[in-house]
């Protein structure tokens, strides 16, 4: 499936810095990006692809990146190796924002060992685990085909989902993993499930969101907010209803990928600069009352 355009943005990220604000704007590649018309490029290139699938990787990032290696002389592995370090090859490639991970897991690239789904949080029935355990029978059943889970976090009720998991038959398909940084995790697998009974304002939400990871969460506490009322990766916290969701979405990921909420849409309403403005107002008010 085609692509879709990079979303740039003169806002605030969630959490990082843009390159624009670290980077010599008159550097030679950013000078070249300049005088590139990846639009064009992108056009021509767009008939290439099919209408169905998952989508493709940005034009801009794949021509990028055959241009960086060919300019440079460098190899494939090269070319990787340098592009996590060097903000100027980032920017070439049509980053906004400076990133850290290795760029396989920010742009999609195939991952053989990754699980289809991801949790990551307390291990407490607060927080759900046992309807999504309990879903992943279901989704499964409806797929036609196992389904395999990371989850990862601690908690007091951790033994109990392992007898869970255990009891289903599903020890060969779900993996438990200590605490570690979401965007660590999220390398792990394809869709990240939030299946909690109650939240707040749920961060790992945000987080996910942020850095481009498709997702299904229960409507409940600040989540709606969040996604919007009506948004269809929405669910109740019930087995049946995160089942049926869950093999609705692994069954065209790529369509289902198109349904979250935009990041430029979400930097404008959960950016840290817009929350720190709302929390001053707050603040203010309270004093002057």
């Amino acid at each position: 499936m085609r692509p879709k355009k990079h979303e740039t943005s003169g806002s605030a990220d969630l959490f990082r810095a843009r390159l624009e604000q670290i980077i010599n704007m008159k550097h030679e590649l950013v000078q070249l990006a300049g005088k590139i018309d990846w639009d064009w490029i992108d056009g021509e290139i767009a008939p290439l692809y099919s209408d169905k699938g998952r989508p493709g990787i940005e034009t801009r990032f794949v021509i990028g990146l055959l241009l960086l290696k060919h300019i440079y002389g460098l190899s494939d592995e090269g070319v990787c190796e340098r592009w996590v370090h060097d903000p100027y090859f980032q920017h070439f490639t049509g980053e906004a924002f400076f990133q850290h991970e290795q760029f396989l897991h920010l742009r999609g690239f195939e991952r053989p060992n990754a699980a289809d789904l991801l949790y990551i949080g307390m291990m407490r029935d607060l927080k759900g685990l046992d309807i999504f355990i309990d879903a992943l029978v279901l989704a499964a059943t409806r797929l036609g085909r196992p389904l395999s889970a990371v989850m990862v976090g601690d908690g007091d009720d951790l033994p109990r989902y392992h007898a869970q998991v255990k009891r289903l038959g599903l020890d060969g398909q779900v993996r438990f993993l200590p605490p570690m940084p979401a965007r660590d995790a999220f390398a792990l697998a394809e869709l990240v499930i939030v299946p909690s009974r109650a939240e707040a304002m749920p961060y790992i939400v945000l987080e996910t969101l942020a850095a481009g990871m498709p997702m299904i969460a229960t409507a409940v506490g600040g989540i709606p907010e969040i996604f919007g009322e009506t948004s269809p990766a929405l669910i109740r916290p019930d087995p049946k209803q995160l089942g049926d969701k869950v093999s609705e979405a692994m069954a065209d990921l790529g369509a289902y990928i198109s349904l979250m909420p935009g990041t430029a849409d979400l930097k404008a309403r959960f950016g840290a600069d817009v929350m720190a403005a709302e929390i001053e107002k707050a603040y203010f008010a309270a004093l002057g009352r």
